[in-house]
Formats: structure tokens, sequence, C-alpha cells
């Protein structure tokens, strides 16, 4: 009889406390007497009595004892000399597992991978156990925050047991769910969903641990989707499902079936007990699971509602309380949350009572110099900060500095962004000086660190868009500090105004962001010695992460239990890597100049700026911040920063205003907020009678007051070069008005022909950037195109129904028009796309960019342009022509550089926060099949790909709008590509407009650059403008009719 079978003998009579605390001492005795064994010479206690201690440990929940009797199982192995390679790999597993379930999951690799090693050296490639052991490796790794590694390792297993047990078997399941919970990580929801639902699938017809983990999954899930119902209700079904050993809300590997001991199932204490642990397991899964759902009801839900919020958070609390004790580090955090939504919702008093209730658990739990204790202080003085007590912040915020300064280094960003909120702190105490020191040294840091933050886009979607907002509230704060130290007198207005237009140029955006990492990882799959560079420089940084990922889980142990020479060791591992990463990063600055220009574009100072200028050009740079509105103008001779009034909630208020009166989707998008806004109603019956969009022309000189009244005498005579900023990236500004209206027209003008607008007074082109002036204007003279024309338009769409045939019958260029924008506007309204639906994994979602808008009448566009400009109808690329495959053939073979004018009449992905994997992209044809090659969707990183010698790049049809509230900065990734191409200027339509207007528009504007070239690209484009306001066609004249099109890029040259 085994050791445990006689143990159980002995120990009948008592009850499971009793028990407990027996085996507890029995354990201490057995050690000694192991050790005294083994001192002999004699037959010490079996591995397997020991190892199915360390089962039954787990079991009941007493991980520090399970991982004790763990090791001493995988000692006993060594003692022998001759490990079975089967005992010591499932050893190696279960202590690794055992590490994971304690957060030690630097300790627990290795150890995963020698029992991946020993696996794959001894049984058969398909064998179910080394799929057990690819699982347990991969959820190490995907706990490390490297998951696409853990993506790699659970397909491998999934695919063995697929093979081994058949598509529908709970080990399958198992696999399915490991494997969707890394997708979520990787913000890929679109791929998690199908596989979560297949595990339910798989394992509805059973019950017990793996459906009740599938059902937690596909809350999260839910969460993940905004589906906070359907979250909820996965929840609630976990109460039905059979008590058993639940993992925990992260994935964490199976034991395999034949290393339990069968005789606990009967219903003794000590099978209670086991299911006793289990069900606390269980509950611990449930709670963190409705955190997960409350943040996510937090986020999705507004007023009233955002308070089952509240309720998820609290039911979490009771179950922590109950299960963990109250005074558990992981208590701490979800006390935080709750004191989170409580600021939001303006409890101040409860939102304190709990951070210092969170504080003082990990004060107690985790010492008083702890990362996380310093988090909580952050919190505690946020609070302070918000209910105007910066007395009390202060503190708080100078002893969470020092903490991350200990814990992580000076040079850390984390501690960069602890010292932003102490520079805040120090502002609203009046001490402007020590505010705007402590800026500076955290944005030297934060500067230093930028390359780690541009990578991890590309390389880790988990934390980036964190990062990248965190990155530009605190270059906001640091600029409102500048401009607050030249008004109280501490610093130079000369060096704040060159400091602040430098900050503003690092202020990024997202979807251009990922666009330019999307195409360093093209770069990193192709040959030659910049593609070498990049990837090890890619490695570096995953390195670098994956080491500073280390050092905060060795620094998230209590002070006593750390290890101070592990944390010595990495700190010096993430120097080293920094020097090396810097090193990369300066040879290819230095070999390669355009591809660094694009990638990791540094700021320019505003005296080259002005270098870069000609005389009759002023630059302006507005940055619309959420720590107020600024401007910056440049000339040749003279500089200005001020800053604006207007705030970023006014200005965007007056925006989409008076973008209700130039789009009418609007109208059906956001028809009461347009009704609010101008105070008037408009129907589509309204649009489809002719009727004029109500177009504010009050507002329009209001937010020119707002935007120019400072600058005006530097910038009125003036071709103006605009970099937007937040809302007034869909806005055209030449639609502005630089006096007062007509009384009269103050709502609705009768002759808009008559109006000031800005466009009377100057050309405008729009920058993405300041740095993409420096490389337009530095760039070496392209060769020059012989061909006048090429087009791509009319994608093969069928609606979303599927059943609009309309594309199909325009694939060459027609004789009669096709139909117009007012039927194709009613159409549209019918079906508004998510954008991030059309990306599923890197490629496109076919089924669903099928399902977009046919553009019919874009054939009569491109055909007409093309009759103009005298090019071949073979140089219009219609339906199925219009495809990726064939532009790329064309591009392949040297005959894209040939053309002077580049036009794409097609949806524009351009609008709002791109999701997921999703950058700028234009829809062509959709493929039978996504490949690489071609999915339909040409994105901003397979354009910089290209080689154009384009004068300009047309895209019409664009839905360049991000609607009410929103911003459309991706296009100014979509642009920078294009001019990484090649691309001198874009001529980009911000909202659908007629063909007729299109067409006379892009022709004028050919026309006017051709014959008198002095002009320049935007000053033929307001002349193509003034035609239409002055043809004497009241139609024409309205601004949604000659406004759509900005000229962005090269403005003055052609």
């Amino acid at each position: 009889m085994a050791m445990r079978g006689r143990r159980r003998q002995r120990c009948s009579g008592l009850s499971a406390k009793g028990l407990r605390i027996v085996l507890a001492i029995f354990c201490v005795l057995e050690s000694l007497v192991l050790g005294r064994a083994l001192a002999e010479g004699r037959p010490p206690q079996s591995w397997e009595s020991v190892y199915q201690d360390a089962v039954y440990f787990y079991q009941v929940g007493d991980l520090q004892q399970a991982l004790s009797h763990a090791t001493r199982a995988r000692q006993i192995l060594a003692q022998t000399g001759t490990s079975p390679s089967d005992e010591l790999a499932q050893t190696l597993s279960l202590e690794g597992v055992l590490l994971d379930r304690l957060g030690r999951h630097a300790e627990s690799e290795p150890l995963h991978r020698r029992a991946l090693k020993l696996r794959e050296e001894s049984l058969h490639p398909e064998d179910p156990r080394l799929a057990e052991a690819l699982n347990n490796l991969a959820v190490a790794v995907d706990l490390l925050g490297r998951h696409a590694e853990a993506e790699t390792l659970h397909k491998k297993a999934l695919e063995i047991r697929e093979k081994a047990f058949g598509p529908t078997h709970p080990q399958v399941a198992q696999s399915l769910n490991n494997l969707a919970k890394v997708q979520l990580a990787l913000g890929r929801p679109a791929d998690a969903g199908p596989l979560l639902r297949r595990a339910i699938a798989i394992l509805s017809q059973g019950r017990g641990e793996s459906l009740t983990r599938s059902q937690l999954d596909l809350a999260d899930f839910s969460s993940n989707e905004r589906e906070p119902d359907e979250g909820i209700a996965h929840v609630g079904k976990v109460g039905a499902a059979m008590p058993g050993p639940v993992p925990g809300i992260r994935p964490r590997p199976m034991i395999s079936p034949d290393t339990a001991d069968s005789s606990t199932a009967d219903s003794s204490d000590l099978a209670h007990e086991a299911r006793a642990g289990s069900a606390a397991f269980h509950e611990a899964d449930i709670a963190i699971t409705l955190l997960n759902l409350g943040m996510m009801a937090q986020t999705a839900y507004t007023g009233p509602k955002q308070g089952e919020a509240g309720l998820l958070y609290r039911r979490a609390i009771a179950i922590q309380e109950k299960v963990l004790g109250p005074e558990h580090p992981d208590l701490a955090t979800s006390l935080n949350n709750l004191a989170e939504l409580s600021l939001i919702q303006w409890h101040y008093r409860e939102a304190e009572a709990l951070h210092k209730r969170a504080l003082a658990i990990r004060e107690k739990a985790l010492g008083p110099d702890h990362p996380l204790t310093a988090a909580s202080l952050t919190n505690l003085a946020r609070l302070y900060s918000l209910t105007r007590r910066p007395e009390m912040a202060e503190p708080l915020l100078a002893r969470a500095v020092a903490i991350s300064e200990q814990a992580l280094g000076p040079d850390h960003p984390d501690t960069a962004f602890a010292l932003r909120s102490l520079a805040m702190t120090q502002v609203a105490l009046g001490n402007h000086a020590l505010a705007l020191d402590l800026h500076r040294r955290a944005s030297r840091s934060i500067i230093a660190h930028a390359l780690s933050f541009n990578q991890a886009v590309a390389l880790d979607d988990g934390d980036a868009p964190q990062n990248r907002g965190r990155l530009n509230h605190h270059f906001q704060s640091h600029i409102a500090a500048l401009h607050t130290s030249v008004e109280t007198g501490v610093e130079d207005e000369t060096v704040a105004r060159e400091e602040s237009f430098e900050l503003a140029q690092r202020l990024g955006d997202s979807a251009a962001a990922r666009a330019l990492t999307q195409m360093t990882a093209r770069v990193a799959r192709g040959p030659g010695q910049l593609a070498k560079l990049v990837r090890e420089r890619q490695d570096l940084v995953l390195r670098w992460k994956d080491s500073d990922r280390r050092l905060l889980s060795a620094l998230g142990v209590a002070v006593s239990d750390r290890d101070e020479s592990l944390i010595r060791a990495l700190r010096e591992e993430l120097a080293g890597l920094e020097k090396q990463i810097a090193s990369i990063s300066q040879h290819i600055d230095r070999a390669f100049p355009e591809y660094a220009s694009l990638a990791s574009p540094d700021p320019v100072p505003i005296k080259e700026a002005q270098r870069l200028l000609q005389e009759n050009e002023a630059l302006v740079q507005f940055l619309i911040g959420s720590y107020g509105s600024y401007v910056w103008v440049a000339t040749k001779d003279d500089v200005r920063w001020i800053k604006l009034t207007a705030g970023r909630r006014e200005i965007a208020r007056k925006v989409d205003a008076l973008r209700c009166g130039l789009d009418a989707r609007g109208w059906y998008d956001y028809g009461s907020q347009c009704q609010r806004l101008l105070e008037t109603g408009y129907s589509l019956s309204d649009y489809e009678r002719g009727e004029p969009l109500p177009f504010d022309l009050a507002k329009a000189h209001e937010l020119y007051r707002d935007l120019f009244g400072g600058i005006e005498d530097l910038i009125q005579d003036k071709h103006l070069l605009v970099v937007p900023s937040g809302p007034l990236t869909k806005l055209p500004l030449h639609v502005l008005l630089t006096a007062e209206p007509p009384m009269g027209d103050r709502g609705g003008a009768a002759d808009y022909s008559t109006v000031p607008w800005l466009v009377r007074r100057q050309p405008i082109t729009v920058l993405p950037s300041v740095t993409a002036l420096k490389g337009l204007r530095t760039a070496a003279t392209a060769q020059q195109p012989t061909r006048s024309f090429i087009g791509f338009g009319n994608p093969l769409l069928s609606g979303p129904d599927g059943q609009d045939r309309r594309a199909w019958q325009f694939q060459t260029c027609p004789r009669e028009p096709a139909t117009g924008i007012r039927q194709q506007l009613a159409s549209a309204m019918q079906y508004i796309p998510v954008l991030s639906l059309l990306f599923r994994s890197s490629l496109a979602d076919i089924r669903e960019l099928r399902r977009q808008m046919p553009l019919p009448e874009t054939a009569d566009e491109l055909c007409m342009i093309a009759r103009r400009l005298g090019a071949p109808e073979d140089d219009v690329w219609l339906g199925e022509r219009a495809t990726e495959r064939n532009l790329k053939h064309l591009n392949a073979n040297g005959e894209l550089a040939k053309y002077k004018v580049l036009h794409f009449a097609t949806h524009g992905l351009v609008a709002g926060d791109l999701t997921g994997l999703a950058e700028p992209a234009l829809i062509l044809t959709p493929p039978d099949e996504a490949s690489a090659e071609d999915d339909g969707l040409l994105t901003a990183s397979e354009v910089a790909e290209l080689d154009l010698a384009a004068e300009w790049v047309v895209l019409s049809a664009c839905n360049t709008a991000a609607g009410q509230g929103g911003d459309a900065e991706a296009l100014s990734g979509l642009a920078r590509a294009f001019f990484h191409a090649g691309a001198r200027a874009l001529l980009v339509s911000h909202w659908g407009v007629n063909s007729h207007a299109a067409v006379k528009l892009a022709i004028t504007a050919f026309a006017a650059l051709a014959d008198r070239r002095a002009f320049g690209r935007a000053e033929a484009m307001r002349q193509a403008m003034l035609s239409m306001i002055e043809s004497g066609n009241p139609i024409e004249a309205h601004p949604s009719n000659w406004a759509p099109f900005v000229v962005v890029g090269e403005g003055s040259g052609g």
C-alpha cells in the first residue's frame, strides 16, 4: 500500500481541519526522515508518494506546500541518478504550474522548457503528453507577456490534440480556450470569439471544470467585444456548473488523469476538503471575471447604467474577501477599481476610503517600498488633486517617485510618468520652476525610451495603446507647463517656444503610428542589410520588454522575499540592451536616412522649419489638447506661439456643427446631434429634393477667430501650410469665414457665392506633420513621369445583403452615367460598417469587405477624368481589374512610377480609431481568398512599399470623417506612406461628393497647374474651388460641393 493509503488509515477518525494540522506536522517530520535516509544511504520515500502529496496540496489550495513537495519530488529523482524522463517531465511541469500560480513566472519558464525538451526527446511528435508540455510552456510565456510566442505554442498543442483525440475532445477544447485567451491578449477578439464558442460547444455535452473555465473566458471575450450583457449571462451560467477543480481565469495546464490519486474520490473528509479547495479556486475565477466585466461596463456604459459596473465590483470584492481574506493584495486591486469608478461618479468620500484601504493592504502585504504600493499612493494622490487638495497629494507622489526610482531606476518610463504626476501637483501648488524641471526630467526619460514604445505597437499590441496615450498626455502637460512658465516669468519665451514646438511634434495618433510600425514589420521580413538591422533591433526590443517584465515580476513579491541578485542582474541586462538598441538605431539613421525619417522621425527645430519655408508661406501647427489648445506659426522671418482661448471641447463642437452643413451622412449617423448643434432639422427627403444642407456661417467665422485671430497679421497674405490636430483633422479649413457673414445669411446663405470664405484669400495645404515638410522639401528629385493618368475604382462590392450587383455593370468606361451620389447616399445610410470587423488576424475579412456599399458611380468619375487628360481607357482599372494583385504587379514592373496622376475612387478606411491590427487602408476588389499579396485592402504599410513618381495621388469617395466628437488622424498615416513611396501631394475628399463636382474640381485644378505652374498645387485647387463658387450655379456654390477636397503634402510645387 502506498504511503498515502497508510496515512489515510491512521487519520481516518480526524476532522478535515485536524487532519490538515496533523499532515502539516507529519510533512515537517517526514522531511527530516528523508534527509537522514539519504545521508545514511537508505531508500528514501518514493517519488510517487511525494508527488501525489504535491497534487493533493494543489487540489486543496495550499500552493506553498504543494510547491515544497513538488520540489522535493524532483530532488528525489535527482538523487537516484537515473531519473525516468516521463516522471521528471511530469514533476517539472507540476512545479512550473505551481510557480505560475504563485506569480513566479520567470522561475517557472525554465522548468517548463526542460519538461518540453524531455518530452520531445522521448515521445512521438504527435503524443498528447507533448501537447501538455507545449501548453504549460505557452501559459508561462503568456504570463510573462510574450503573447505571440504563446500563440505559436498553443497552436502546436492544439494540432497534436486534434490529431490524437479528434476535434470534439475536451482536451481540444482546453487548447481552444487557451489559444483564445492569448488572442484576446493580442487584441484580436474577432479571432478569439469563434474559438471560445467552439470550446463551449464541445464541452456543453459535459459539465465541470473545463466548461466553467470556457464560460468564464467567453465572458471575458464579451468584455473585449463590448458586449456586457452577454458576458454577465455567461458568468451567471457558471453557477449552474458542477463544482470541480476550476483553474484561475488565466489558462492553466491540466494535470494528467493518470497522475491523480483515485483513492481520494470517496466521501471522506480528505475528499471533501479537496472539493472545498477547488470550490475556492472556482469562486476566485468568478471574482476575476466579474472584475473584467466591471472594467468593461465602466467604459461601455454611461450615466445610471454605469452603476452596473459598481455592482460587479462589489460582488467580486465580497467573493475575494471570503476566499482570499481581507488583507490579500488581489483584494487591493479590486478595491482600487471600485474606487476609480466612485471617482468617475463623483463619490469622492467613498473613493478616498477605498483607496486608503487598498494602500493599507499593499503596505502590509507587500511592504512600503513595493511598486504596487507606489501605484496606490499615486491613485490616492490623484483623488486629492481632483478634489483640490494638492498639499495632501504632494507627499504621496514624492514617495511614489522615490519608490519607482529605487525599484526601476531613474530613467525607467514608469518613473517618468510618476515624475509627471508630481510635476502637475507642483503646478497646482504654484511651484512652477520645480514643475517644469520635473516635466523635463520625465520627458528626457520618455524620449530615450521612445523606440521601445514605438516598436511595441508592432511587436505586442497588449500595452502599446495605453503607453501612447500616456505619452500624449505627458507631452501635452509639459507644453502647458512651459506656457505657464513663460506667463509667470520662470522661463524665457524663446526657449519655451522652441522646446514646445518640438514636443508638439512628438504627439502621435495611434492609427498613424500603427501604419508606420506595420511598415517596419514588412521591412523586417524582407532581404538586405536594412531588414537585418531592423530584425536585430526588434529582437533586442523584445528582449528589453521581456527583461523589464521579469524585473517587475521580481519586484512584485514582498520586499523580504526579493531576490536582490536577480534584480541587479536584470537591471544590468536592461542597461546593456538599451545601449545595443541605441547603437543599431544610430546605424540605421546614418545608413538609411529615408527609412529612419519615416519610422521614427526626429522633431524639426523651429529655426530649421523656417529655413524650409518660402517667402510667401506660413507654417501653422495646431495642438487641440486636453491641457489647453495652442498654435505655433512660423514664416521665413518671424515666429509666434499662443494659447487659444477656445478649448478642445468647444472647438470640437463647432467643427461638428460645420460638418453637419457639409456632409449629409452626418444627419443619418448623428441626426439628433446635428439638430441640436444647428437648432434646425434636415432629412434624407430634404436632401433628395435638392435642399441645401444648413451650413452655419456664423460658426464658421467664430471658429476662424478662435484659430487664427491671434496670428492673422502673420498669415494674411501667405500660403498656409497647416498641421491640424484632433477635431481639426476632419474639417477643410477653407470653409471658414474671414469676416462676419451678412446678417440675413448667418444661418444659411441664399447666395454662397458672396461669402468671405478663407479660400478666397489664400491657398491652404495640409501636412500630416512638420517632419513631412522636411521630407518633401529635402527629398531627391524623382524620375519624371511620362503618362498622364491611371485610376482604380468601382471595386466589386455587393452591399450588406450581398445582393447588390450594380458594380458588375460598370467594369469598363460607361457611355451613360451610373447611379448618382443621392441614390448612393440613400443606400449607404442603410448600412454603417464597423471598421474593426474588416480585419481578421493580419489579413482582411473578405466576407465583411464584400458587404461594403458598392460605388458604381466612381466608374464615371475615373473615365471622365481619363478622357479629359487624354489617357487611354486601359489605364482605368475597374471592377474585377481593380485589385491589389494587379496594382502590385504594375508596381513590380516599374509601370506605376510612369504616371503623373494616380487616382483611387473607392472607400478609404481612414476614420476614427482603427482597433486591433487595423491600419489605414483603401478598399479594392476582394479576391476569392485572402492572401498576403491580395486581401482586398491596400494598407498604409503596403502603400509605403510602392515606387511612385506621381505629382498627384487622388483619394476620392474616402470617408475621412470620424463622426461626431471623433478625429480623422489616421489619414496622416496613409499620407506619410504615400510620401515615402514617392508621391508629392495627395488630393483627398473629406466626404462623398457627386461625381460631377469631383470631376470638375480635379480637371480644373490639373488644368490650372498645367497652364500656370507657378501657382502650385494648392493654388491650382483654390482656383478650381473659386470657379465653382463663382459659376453662377447656387448648388455648386454651396460648400458641400466645392469644399470636400484638401491638398495634403507639397502644395507649393507642381
